[in-house]
């Protein structure tokens, strides 16, 4: 009898640990598939996170292109602006030059000008002196 309990005890014990290994086995195989289910989701997360990185890259690259062409544009039109200032101020030296150059022409102008009225002036003196004095050659012939 004491054999048969030993026998019963050890077949309890056996079947407990038999018991809590299944159930260990069970929690096991859950944990695995939730482990398999997350690895699933995390995968999917991956991909669909490398998918939209790949996008934004595309856009990233494109905006980088779009900017490098704006920077050229841009440059060409600085060059531009900057040759249209150099020649907007070859024109003003000229215009300066051309402005100072009629000012002495003007200037030149009136003297010659005045100079003519004093020729015509000092000519209609002579003139009305021619006049005068033939008036008074004509009196003298008629008086002889």
């Amino acid at each position: 009898m004491k054999m048969r309990m030993l026998q019963d005890n050890a077949r309890g014990c056996l079947e407990k640990t038999f018991l809590e290994l299944e159930k260990a086995c069970l929690e096991q195989e859950e944990a695995l598939l939730r482990f398999e289910a997350q690895k699933k989701d995390l995968k999917k997360q991956l991909e669909e996170s490398e998918a939209h990185n790949k996008v934004i890259k595309k856009q990233l690259e494109e905006s980088i292109a779009q900017n490098e062409v704006l920077a050229q544009r841009e440059m060409q039109l600085q060059q531009r602006n900057n040759s249209i200032m150099l020649e907007k101020e070859k024109a003003d030296e000229k215009v300066l030059l051309i402005s100072e150059e009629h000012k002495r022409e003007k200037k030149e102008l009136s003297r010659t000008i005045i100079e003519l009225e004093k020729q015509l002036d000092v000519r209609r003196t002579l003139e009305l002196e021619i006049e005068l004095l033939s008036g008074a050659l004509l009196l003298i012939i008629k008086n002889e």
